[in-house]
Protein backbone atom coordinates (compact mmCIF):
# COMPACT_ATOMS: atom_id res chain seq x y z
CA UNK A 1 0.00 0.00 0.00
CA UNK A 2 2.99 2.44 0.91
CA UNK A 3 4.57 2.31 -2.49
CA UNK A 4 1.09 2.38 -4.54
CA UNK A 5 0.19 5.52 -2.32
CA UNK A 6 3.80 6.90 -3.08
CA UNK A 7 3.59 5.98 -6.91
CA UNK A 8 -0.10 7.89 -6.65
CA UNK A 9 1.19 11.42 -4.91
CA UNK A 10 3.89 11.58 -7.61
CA UNK A 11 1.30 11.02 -10.33
CA UNK A 12 -0.94 13.19 -9.14
CA UNK A 13 1.92 15.78 -8.54
CA UNK A 14 1.74 14.82 -12.82
CA UNK A 15 -1.45 15.52 -13.47
CA UNK A 16 -1.76 19.00 -14.59
CA UNK A 17 1.52 17.96 -17.25
CA UNK A 18 -0.38 14.34 -17.90
CA UNK A 19 -3.67 16.30 -18.90
CA UNK A 20 -2.11 18.75 -20.63
CA UNK A 21 0.01 15.89 -22.56
CA UNK A 22 -4.12 14.42 -23.27
CA UNK A 23 -5.40 17.44 -23.92
CA UNK A 24 -6.77 19.07 -27.00
CA UNK A 25 -3.85 21.27 -27.29
CA UNK A 26 -0.77 20.53 -29.60
CA UNK A 27 2.58 20.70 -27.43
CA UNK A 28 5.55 21.88 -29.27
CA UNK A 29 8.08 19.48 -29.74
CA UNK A 30 11.27 22.11 -28.33
CA UNK A 31 8.74 22.74 -25.72
CA UNK A 32 9.77 22.32 -21.53
CA UNK A 33 7.00 20.27 -20.97
CA UNK A 34 8.69 17.23 -22.42
CA UNK A 35 11.14 17.36 -19.64
CA UNK A 36 8.67 18.04 -17.02
CA UNK A 37 6.79 14.84 -18.08
CA UNK A 38 9.34 12.66 -17.42
CA UNK A 39 11.00 14.18 -14.79
CA UNK A 40 9.14 11.83 -12.13
CA UNK A 41 12.34 11.02 -9.94
CA UNK A 42 11.76 7.11 -9.97
CA UNK A 43 11.29 4.41 -12.93
CA UNK A 44 7.73 3.66 -12.95
CA UNK A 45 8.35 0.86 -14.26
CA UNK A 46 9.88 -0.34 -10.61
CA UNK A 47 6.24 0.41 -9.24
CA UNK A 48 3.04 -1.93 -8.95
CA UNK A 49 1.93 -2.55 -13.21
CA UNK A 50 -1.71 -1.98 -11.92
CA UNK A 51 -1.09 0.86 -10.02
CA UNK A 52 0.47 2.76 -12.99
CA UNK A 53 -2.17 1.28 -15.46
CA UNK A 54 -4.72 2.94 -13.41
CA UNK A 55 -3.40 6.28 -12.74
CA UNK A 56 -2.20 6.74 -16.66
CA UNK A 57 -5.77 5.14 -18.11
CA UNK A 58 -8.13 8.10 -17.59
CA UNK A 59 -5.31 10.16 -19.54
CA UNK A 60 -4.95 7.40 -21.93
CA UNK A 61 -8.63 7.67 -22.95
CA UNK A 62 -8.19 10.97 -23.55
CA UNK A 63 -5.35 10.65 -25.82
CA UNK A 64 -6.96 8.53 -27.64
CA UNK A 65 -9.94 11.37 -28.13
CA UNK A 66 -7.10 13.89 -28.79
CA UNK A 67 -4.41 13.03 -30.62
CA UNK A 68 -5.70 13.10 -34.14
CA UNK A 69 -5.10 16.50 -34.15
CA UNK A 70 -2.60 17.35 -31.18
CA UNK A 71 -0.24 13.97 -32.44
CA UNK A 72 1.09 14.39 -29.23
CA UNK A 73 1.68 10.73 -28.81
CA UNK A 74 3.50 10.78 -31.86
CA UNK A 75 5.81 13.61 -29.92
CA UNK A 76 5.77 11.51 -26.83
CA UNK A 77 7.12 8.69 -29.09
CA UNK A 78 10.07 11.15 -30.53
CA UNK A 79 10.91 12.14 -27.19
CA UNK A 80 11.16 8.70 -26.06
CA UNK A 81 13.25 8.11 -29.06
CA UNK A 82 15.43 10.54 -28.74
CA UNK A 83 16.23 10.13 -24.60
CA UNK A 84 16.99 6.50 -25.53
CA UNK A 85 19.79 7.87 -27.48
CA UNK A 86 21.28 9.67 -25.44
CA UNK A 87 20.89 8.08 -22.14
CA UNK A 88 24.35 6.53 -22.63
CA UNK A 89 25.46 10.25 -22.12
CA UNK A 90 24.42 10.57 -18.70
CA UNK A 91 20.47 11.42 -18.98
CA UNK A 92 18.69 10.74 -16.11
CA UNK A 93 18.04 6.87 -16.70
CA UNK A 94 14.36 7.58 -14.78
CA UNK A 95 13.22 9.92 -17.77
CA UNK A 96 14.10 7.16 -20.10
CA UNK A 97 12.54 4.38 -18.17
CA UNK A 98 9.40 7.02 -17.83
CA UNK A 99 9.13 7.61 -21.49
CA UNK A 100 8.83 4.03 -22.80
CA UNK A 101 6.42 2.97 -20.07
CA UNK A 102 4.40 6.03 -20.60
CA UNK A 103 4.36 4.72 -24.52
CA UNK A 104 3.81 1.17 -23.38
CA UNK A 105 0.72 1.84 -21.21
CA UNK A 106 -0.95 4.15 -23.65
CA UNK A 107 -0.28 0.96 -26.61
CA UNK A 108 -1.56 -1.40 -24.48
CA UNK A 109 -4.78 0.67 -23.87
CA UNK A 110 -5.37 1.33 -27.66
CA UNK A 111 -4.43 -2.51 -28.22
CA UNK A 112 -7.00 -4.02 -25.16
CA UNK A 113 -9.98 -1.12 -26.31
CA UNK A 114 -9.48 -0.29 -29.93
CA UNK A 115 -9.87 -1.50 -33.27
CA UNK A 116 -6.52 -1.83 -35.75
CA UNK A 117 -7.75 1.27 -37.73
CA UNK A 118 -7.38 3.52 -34.38
CA UNK A 119 -4.08 2.21 -33.79
CA UNK A 120 -2.91 2.48 -37.01
CA UNK A 121 -4.21 6.35 -36.48
CA UNK A 122 -2.02 6.65 -32.99
CA UNK A 123 1.39 6.02 -34.80
CA UNK A 124 0.20 8.07 -38.05
CA UNK A 125 2.39 10.81 -39.48
CA UNK A 126 1.03 13.39 -41.64
CA UNK A 127 2.75 16.66 -43.08
CA UNK A 128 1.98 18.85 -40.41
CA UNK A 129 3.29 16.69 -38.07
CA UNK A 130 6.67 16.81 -39.99
CA UNK A 131 6.56 20.27 -40.16
CA UNK A 132 5.90 20.67 -35.72
CA UNK A 133 8.99 18.70 -35.43
CA UNK A 134 11.56 19.59 -37.89
CA UNK A 135 15.05 20.71 -36.90
CA UNK A 136 14.66 18.30 -33.59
Amino acid sequence: MGAGHSLQSRLAQHDKLLQKLTGPDSIEYSSDFWQQLFDLQSPLASQDPAIVQDALLPHCRQLLVHNPITHNFQKLVLHTLDLASTAANGEPPWAVANSLHMVAVVVKVVLETCSTGTLAVMFELGPAFAEAVQGR
